[in-house]
């Protein structure tokens, strides 16, 4: 019998997404394990996703990877 998984709501902190966007050791790994997990809900505040912008605004694509 297949086990039907409810999905889960996760509001996300701006420290959390630029450190897992970045692949930083600070993020611990439940958050890491959270935040990779395609059927988890993540609920982003604007404010979160403007810190975000500007915190990466000076990168060039040949230096973020």
């Amino acid at each position: 019998m297949r086990q039907e998984r409810i999905m889960t709501k996760y509001v996300v902190d701006i420290h959390a997404l630029i450190w897992f966007i970045e692949g930083n050791s600070k993020l611990g790994i439940n958050a890491k394990t959270i935040l990779e997990d395609t059927e988890n809900k993540l609920i982003l505040s604007v404010i979160v996703l403007a810190g975000a912008m500007q915190s990466f605004a000076y990168l060039t694509p040949d230096t973020l990877f």
